[in-house]
């Protein structure tokens, strides 16, 4: 009796070193707009976790995360349960972002004008939603 080949497990495909193809990275940031529910986020974070947790791919998630567009204020609150979800795996997110936030938010305080009101706003938003889920300091 002929055996049977072996069925080969299509693994996704990665550059030298193990790394996910960056075509792969910027399709799943493309699902952040659309992340409007709790099972959208944990999907996200689950295929970040598993496929796409290098990093560059840290960085730039963070760097994303971050430039949460002025009009979309609704997704802060999806983009900090996010950040919560992957701060087990990724523990320096929640610093790289509340840093960022930190950062902006102070000097848009020494601003005394009201041009960029927007971004005053969005900032305030996301540090009170990360402070809301233990992310950011709260002093």
């Amino acid at each position: 009796q002929p055996l049977e080949e072996p069925v080969e497990l299509q693994v996704p495909s990665t550059e030298s070193g193990g790394t996910p193809e960056p075509n792969q990275f910027d399709e799943l940031v493309t699902r952040l707009p659309n992340m409007m529910n709790r099972k959208f986020v944990n999907e996200f974070a689950v295929e970040f976790c598993l496929h796409m947790n290098t990093k560059l791919n840290r960085q730039k998630l963070a760097k994303i995360l971050f430039n949460v567009d002025k009009n979309r204020m609704d997704l802060i609150p999806f983009y900090a349960r996010l950040i919560k979800t992957l701060h087990p795996c990724v523990s320096e997110l929640p610093i790289m972002i509340s840093d960022m936030l930190m950062r902006d938010f102070r000097f848009q305080i020494r601003k005394k004008d009201q041009i960029y009101i927007h971004t005053k706003i969005k900032n305030a938003r996301f540090i009170a939603e990360l402070t809301k889920f233990d992310l950011c300091a709260k002093a």
